[in-house]
């Protein structure tokens, strides 16, 4: 079994509800590949480095999952489908990596800050 991560960014004017039902879909679709999630992180809503499909806030969420080879590229073809996802990225990760890699501070991130 292989292990990824799965950065997706939905749109920003999604109720709390809808965002839940959209993470629901993911996860019954690496279900149905016989796949597991095994760490999930959610960043919230951030704004967007540039506009994508006229949005400019979106939610981002990245899954650490774990399945055979070709779950990532089933996963994808959902994804390109599905109108409130504005973008994905998905990343081959060691088998040993237990959590999602996110830097959450500058305190981890090891860049020097100016005082």
């Amino acid at each position: 079994m292989q292990r990824y991560e799965l950065t997706f960014i939905t749109r920003g004017e999604l109720s709390q509800a809808q965002l839940d039902e959209q993470r629901q879909i993911i996860a019954k679709e690496i279900k149905q590949n016989k796949g597991s999630i095994v760490d999930e992180y959610d960043w919230g809503l951030r704004t967007l480095a540039y506009p994508i499909k006229r949005h400019k806030k979106g939610f981002y969420t990245t899954l650490l999952l774990e399945g055979e080879q070709d779950i990532i590229k089933n996963i994808e073809e959902k994804m390109r489908l599905n109108e409130t996802i504005l973008r994905f990225l998905s990343v081959a990760v060691p088998s040993t990596q237990e959590k999602a890699v996110i830097i959450k501070d500058k305190e981890k991130s090891n860049v020097p800050t100016q005082e």
